[in-house]
């Protein structure tokens, strides 16, 4: 028994420990087993979330692909988009330069051809009414006629060649030497009479001379003159009657024909139309007919040059128009008679081409003789650059060519020899470009930039507060499936995700009848709403209008509080009454329109309902009307109202501007008068004087505009207007009366001035039992105006 105690409690210590290692292993197996379980989980949730941070990265990728792209394409867009519209403003603006300079040289050009044109059939006309025979004709009124066609066309000189035939020369000297110094002194007297203001031409500078027997030509080699018709055979075409006239009267007889018109007189005579030449030199004219100063003087007040070299206006661009004369009015197949050498200055026609503020327009003058000149057009200056074309040649592109030629010719008529054709060459430089060009398209390209770029970076910080977001999302999940898997067995976790899945399915599903039920309601809302707009739209729109040129009226019975505070109402309104009355007649036969009257204040308007220009004229005359009948009302009731009823007198205000009215529908439907307007006419009222009619500057404006000013008196003192600072006034004193005027027997008549003007209405006198004062009144109406 001994012995195998000790044995048998050896083999169950052994197999304890046996034991114990057998729990050991299986207790570390089961732990690797959960390590492995929970790592598996944690690698499918990542599995889960990778798929899904891929597609986000890969759209990530493309949003911001796309915002790039975008940001490009919008920011190039607005550039190209606003620098094509600047361009197209800037040829729409170019070609609407070209038009208005186009309309100016057609005007130009049919006014010269057509004054001129007219001046000679006036001349045959005038012949014919003398009895006179060509060429033995000589106009008392020339000069008169000629200086009118000087004006309106701007020409400077106009010389009447005559046509002599060479067996009438004999007979030619004895009418020129009987006849010229009658000639050349009722030319000047009539020059001195209508000499143009600034003008430096004095009595002294017209000196008597004798003349050549005959038509001449100088002797360029000899000196002294030639007489015909030993330098040639007729016809001859001396000068005879000049406009301005002549210092000396060594011009007359004088034959250009030969030399300085050699071209040109035959060029009339052939087309038998007027004819524009080539330019002329006029310089031999300075101090002749016309004084270097005063031609100084008239072309800088048409353009700006600098004199180069010591030359002078006269070496600017003049050409000659040849005027052919008829014997026979209208009648071109008759014989000519003579022919006028009218001389224009092309400065005169290059200016006022151009509105005020448009700059930068270069104009070439050409002609089909081979010149040219360039102006700078500025406005409605220009400025004489020289003789050649100097436009800028990057614009050559934009050059528009424009005739200034008879716009009574025919388009294929025929150029004649020492004829000339002119035209404007028109071009944009780069100071007209520049006014239509600006930095907007790159600064709003820089703005869109910047907008996109903002965007980005919003976008990207989004992304990274959205990641970090995201990773708690994960981490929180991770862990909540960690707990879950810890708390259910795999099998048990896999059924509770199939039946979330499950309703996420059916919540899918549900979402369609629900689409299907907003869209019904959509419909019902839409129609509801039609209906209700449909409700809404039955009232009309409200009745208003602005009326930008009215005169308002505010008028205030001074020391009417205390007279009414010891009266009977009856009292009261018997004399509101009285006085209103009076008012409301003197409105329809001034065609004053009557707003209202609040308490003891009259309210009226002129330049509503009806428009006009006298509303100034008109108010100020009602104004005067009315503290006249106001005084006779007062003066009447005095025996029974009281004596202190005499004391009685109006305050009254006028202001002129625009004017807001319409009518205020409700209940009780009033016409009300609204804008700053009413509001200076009340403080005009309120600032002024007890029996005086105090004006503001706009209304004296508007009086004097319409001859009124005498009528006005400037307020010595300056007004403190409540919001408007201090103010200049006048009163209105010495108002005219005019047979319209308001008298006794018109009212005895019984004229209704009503029935001129049905819109015209009156305003009933307010049911108040209460009369504020003027200041209450004020600041009562001027507080619904400031609201």
């Amino acid at each position: 028994m001994t012995s195998t105690q000790p044995e048998t409690l050896s083999l169950a210590s052994s197999s304890r420990e046996e034991g114990d290692k057998l729990d050991m292993d299986m207790s570390s197996q089961f732990g690797d087993e959960l390590d492995n379980q929970g790592t598996k989980e944690k690698c499918e949730v990542k599995n889960l979330t990778k798929e899904e941070t891929k597609q986000i990265w890969i759209w990530k990728i493309l949003v911001l692909l796309l915002l790039v792209t975008t940001a490009s394409l919008v920011s190039v867009g607005a550039y190209i988009f606003l620098d094509r519209e600047e361009d197209h403003n800037y040829k729409t603006s170019y070609d609407q330069v070209v038009q208005t300079i186009q309309d100016a040289a057609e005007f130009h050009a049919s006014n010269i051809f057509l004054s001129l044109r007219s001046f000679s059939d006036t001349i045959t006309v005038s012949a014919d009414a003398l009895g006179e025979t060509f060429p033995f004709v000589t106009i008392p009124t020339f000069e008169a006629l000629a200086a009118h066609v000087r004006s309106t066309t701007g020409a400077e000189m106009i010389n009447w060649h005559v046509r002599v035939e060479e067996d009438q020369l004999e007979e030619w000297s004895n009418y020129t030497l009987s006849n010229y110094k009658t000639n050349l002194a009722m030319s000047r007297a009539t020059a001195l009479t209508l000499q143009p203001e600034g003008s430096s031409v004095k009595p002294s500078d017209f000196v008597e001379g004798d003349i050549a027997p005959l038509p001449y030509i100088p002797n360029f080699k000899e000196g002294g003159i030639i007489l015909a018709p030993t330098y040639g055979e007729g016809p001859y075409f001396p000068a005879w009657m000049v406009s301005p006239p002549i210092f000396h009267p060594s011009f007359m007889n004088s034959d250009p024909a030969p030399w300085a018109l050699k071209k040109e007189i035959p060029a009339a005579i052939e087309a038998r139309r007027l004819v524009l030449t080539d330019t002329v030199p006029v310089e031999n004219l300075a101090n002749r007919a016309i004084k270097l100063e005063d031609h100084e003087a008239y072309h800088a007040s048409l353009v700006d040059y600098v004199n180069e070299e010591g030359g002078t206006a006269f070496m600017h661009p003049h050409s000659a128009v040849m005027v052919p004369v008829f014997e026979r009015l209208h009648d071109t197949e008759s014989r000519i008679v003579g022919t006028f050498a009218v001389v224009i200055p092309w400065d005169r026609y290059l200016v006022n081409l151009l509105p005020e503020g448009v700059d930068g327009i270069t104009c070439v003058l050409r002609n089909s003789c081979g010149k040219a000149w360039t102006y700078d057009l500025h406005g409605n200056s220009a400025y004489y650059r020289g003789e050649g074309d100097l436009h800028d040649p990057a614009y050559t592109h934009t050059e528009a060519v424009l005739s200034f030629r008879d716009p009574t010719l025919p388009d294929d008529a025929q150029q004649v020899p020492g004829e000339c054709e002119y035209s404007y060459h028109i071009y944009a430089t780069k100071d007209f470009e520049d006014d239509f060009k600006s930095n907007l398209p790159w600064a709003l390209t820089l703005v869109v930039a910047s907008t996109f770029a903002i965007m980005i970076v919003a976008f990207i910080i989004y992304d990274l507060f959205n990641n970090k977001r995201n990773k708690k999302v994960v981490g929180h999940a991770t862990k909540t499936n960690d707990i879950v898997s810890s708390l259910f067995p795999k099998d048990v976790k896999n059924r509770l995700l199939e039946e979330a899945e499950e309703k996420k399915r059916q919540h899918k599903k549900a979402l369609d009848p629900l689409s299907s039920f907003m869209n019904t309601m959509d419909r019902q809302s839409l129609s509801a709403s039609r209906e209700s707009g449909a409700s809404m739209n039955k009232q009309s729109d409200p009745i208003a209008d602005l009326y930008p040129n009215c005169t308002v009226y505010f008028a205030d019975i001074a020391g009417f509080t205390a007279w009414s505070s010891s009266r009977q109402p009856v009292d009261v309104f018997r004399l509101l009454e009285a006085i209103y009355s009076e008012f409301d007649r003197i409105c329809k036969r001034r065609r004053v329109f009557k707003v209202e009257t609040i308490g003891d204040c009259y309210v009226a308007i002129t330049g509503i309902p009806e428009q006009r220009k006298d509303h100034a004229v008109s108010m100020a005359k009602f104004a005067w009307d009315t503290r006249d009948k106001m005084r006779e009302v007062t003066n009447r009731l005095r025996d029974t109202l009281g004596e202190d009823t005499g004391t009685l007198d109006l305050r009254i205000g006028l202001h002129s501007g625009p004017v807001t009215a319409g009518v205020l529908r409700g209940e009780k439907s009033r016409f009300q008068l609204f804008g700053d307007t009413v509001n200076t006419a009340a403080r005009m009222e309120s600032n002024g004087v007890k029996g005086r009619i105090q004006l503001s500057t706009a209304t004296s404006d508007c009086l004097r505009e319409r001859g009124k000013g005498n009528w006005l008196t400037a307020r010595e003192d300056l007004i403190e207007a409540k919001g408007k600072g201090k103010l200049q006034t006048f009163w209105l004193e010495n108002v005219q009366k005019t047979s319209t005027d308001y008298t006794r027997s018109s009212i005895a008549s019984g004229d209704d001035y009503s029935e001129r003007d049905p819109s015209l209405h009156q305003s009933s006198l307010h049911q108040s039992s209460s009369f504020p004062t003027a200041d209450k009144r004020e600041s009562k109406y001027e507080a619904e105006l400031d609201v």
